[in-house]
């Protein structure tokens, strides 16, 4: 469009961001779209099933900026709990 040739897409995400490009990438992808080359994602919050510990999610217990009982509740509030598939 601006007249340049894009060699290479890189993208990258930080925790929030890293889910937004997941999202962009799926949406590239049924759109059948150019995806990015590569990726960078810095700690995005996938995994958001609160039944599986994890050592990097045992480690939020020792967090001295978020305490674990907010981050609890940062996740209640990031899907429903109607949208939680129960496994």
């Amino acid at each position: 469009y601006l007249g340049i040739e894009l060699k290479n897409i890189i993208v990258m995400g930080d925790s929030a961001g890293g889910n937004l490009l997941l999202g962009l990438v799926n949406l590239l992808i049924m759109f059948k779209q150019r995806v990015p080359d590569s990726m960078i994602l810095v700690y995005p919050a996938v995994n958001l099933n609160d039944k599986r510990f994890t050592p990097s999610f045992l480690n939020a217990f020792k967090e001295q900026l978020l305490y674990f009982t907010v981050l609890e509740r940062v996740l209640a509030h990031y899907i429903p709990e109607h949208n939680i598939s129960a496994k």
